[in-house]
C-alpha cells in the first residue's frame, strides 16, 4: 500500500509511521523521510502517541535521530526521554531476571527467556530497540509451585493469587501463566509472566512448549534458534492476538525466511499479508483464494491502521475473528464451542469477587456478573 494512499485513506500521522517502519526494514529509502516531513502536517504529539499505542517509541526514535532538526522540539525530547528511561529500565530488568534466574536455578529450576530483551537481542541486535514492559520466562508446569514461593520470598506479589491459592487445579486449567510484579528499589516496576503453556485454552491451537520445540526446551544446553523462536511469535502474536500492534508484525519480518508449520501456515500467512501491505514485505499470491484470509486481513488491516491507543485485545473480538478466519464448518463448529467455554469458565475476576465454598458454583455466579459488566459499559457510553 502507497504511503500516500494510507494517508489519505486514513491520517498524515499514521502514514509517517508506516514510513518509519519501512526505513528500519530497509524497505524503503531513508531519503523519503524528510521530504515527508516537509511537504505534510505532522501533530508531532500524534505521532508520539500512535507509536505508545503501536509499541515502536525506541525504533520510531532511531529513525527520526537522522532528522531531528525537523521534529518538533517537544516531541523529540518526548522521545529521546522515553528512550533514556527504557534503555536504563532494559538493563535493570536483565539485572533482576538474571539475580531471579539464578535463584531458581539453584533449586533445580531449568528456565528459558521468552520475548523480551531475548529476542531483541535476537533479531534487532540491541535489546533496547523493541519496547516491551513485561519479563517474560518459560517454565515447566510443575515447578509453578516453587516458582510462586520463590517469588513471593522476594517480595513479589501475584497475580490472582486468590484463585491460585483456592483452586489450584483449576488455575491450571484456565490460565497459561503466572505473573508478579514488584517495585523497584530505583522506581518502576519489574514485571515478570511465567508461562508454562504457550497458548490459551480459549485458542483454536492447543499446544504444549514440548510439542512446539521438543522434549528439551528448558534444557540448559539448548540454544533456540530462528525456527524456535518463529513458532514462538507466531503463536503468540498471531494465533494469539491477531498482530494487535505494528510491533507483533515487525517482530515476525525478521522470520520470513522460514517455511512455517502445516498448522501455523494460514496464520503466517495473515502475518505476511499485513506485512505487505503495511511494510512492502513481498505479498504472498498464495491467499487469493482464502476467503477467510482475504477477510481476516482486511479487517485486521483496517484496525491497525485506525489504532488510536494501548487497550487490550476484546476477547470476544477475538472469537470473533477467529469464527471468520476458521476454514471449515468444523473448525468454526470449534470456535464456537471454546466461545461458549470461555464465557462461562470461572476466572480470577468471579474467585475474588465474591466468596464462594466450591468452584462449580461460579459457573452460576459468571453470567451474572458479565451482565452487570456490560450494563455499566452501556451506561458508561451513553
Amino acid at each position: 500500500m502507497e504511503i500516500k494512499i494510507i494517508k489519505e485513506r486514513y491520517n498524515t500521522e499514521i502514514a509517517f509511521l508506516v514510513l518509519c517502519c519501512r526505513i528500519f526494514l530497509k524497505t524503503a529509502d531513508k531519503e523519503l523521510l524528510a521530504p515527508f516531513i516537509t511537504d505534510n502536517r505532522v501533530n508531532w504529539k500524534k505521532v508520539y502517541n500512535l507509536s505508545t499505542a503501536h509499541r515502536i517509541r525506541p525504533l520510531v526514535f532511531n529513525v527520526l535521530f537522522h532528522v531531528k532538526e525537523l521534529v518538533e522540539e517537544e516531541t523529540f525530547i518526548l522521545f529521546r526521554s522515553f528512550c533514556m528511561n527504557f534503555s536504563s529500565r532494559i538493563f535493570s530488568r536483565k539485572a533482576e531476571y538474571d539475580r531471579i534466574m539464578h535463584l531458581l536455578q539453584q533449586q533445580g529450576i531449568n528456565v528459558r527467556l521468552y520475548k523480551g530483551f531475548d529476542l531483541a537481542a535476537f533479531i534487532y541486535r540491541d535489546i533496547s530497540l523493541r519496547e516491551c514492559s513485561d519479563i517474560d520466562v518459560i517454565i515447566a508446569e510443575e515447578d509453578i509451585a516453587s516458582v510462586v514461593d520463590i517469588l513471593k520470598k522476594e517480595g513479589y506479589e501475584m497475580g490472582s493469587e486468590e484463585f491460585y491459592n483456592r483452586f489450584p487445579k483449576q488455575y491450571h486449567q484456565v490460565q497459561k501463566d503466572i505473573c508478579f510484579d514488584k517495585k523497584g528499589a530505583f522506581g518502576g516496576t519489574f514485571n515478570f509472566e511465567f508461562h508454562y503453556r504457550p497458548t490459551k485454552y480459549r485458542m483454536s491451537t492447543n499446544v504444549l512448549f514440548s510439542q512446539l520445540l521438543g522434549d528439551d526446551y528448558l534444557s540448559p544446553e539448548r540454544e533456540y534458534d530462528y525456527k524456535d523462536y518463529y513458532k514462538l511469535l507466531i503463536i503468540n502474536n498471531g494465533e494469539s492476538d491477531y498482530y494487535p500492534t505494528f510491533r507483533s508484525l515487525l517482530d515476525l519480518t525478521f522470520f520470513y525466511v522460514c517455511d512455517p508449520d502445516a498448522e501455523l501456515e494460514r496464520i503466517d500467512l495473515l502475518g505476511r499479508i499485513l506485512s505487505g501491505h503495511l511494510f512492502n514485505i513481498p505479498l504472498p499470491v498464495c491467499h487469493v483464494n482464502d476467503d477467510g484470509v482475504n477477510y481476516t486481513s482486511r479487517v485486521l488491516l483496517n484496525k491497525l491502521l485506525n489504532k488510536q491507543d494501548t487497550n487490550k485485545s476484546d476477547a470476544f473480538k477475538i472469537f470473533y475473528l477467529n469464527f471468520r478466519f476458521s476454514k471449515s464448518m468444523r473448525l468454526k463448529w470449534k470456535t464456537l464451542l471454546l466461545t461458549l467455554r470461555f464465557v462461562i469458565t470461572p476466572n480470577g475476576n468471579d474467585i475474588s469477587g465474591i466468596q464462594l465454598p466450591y468452584y462449580f458454583l461460579y459457573y452460576f455466579t459468571k453470567p451474572f456478573r458479565l451482565t452487570m459488566g456490560m450494563f455499566r459499559r452501556l451506561s458508561l457510553n451513553k
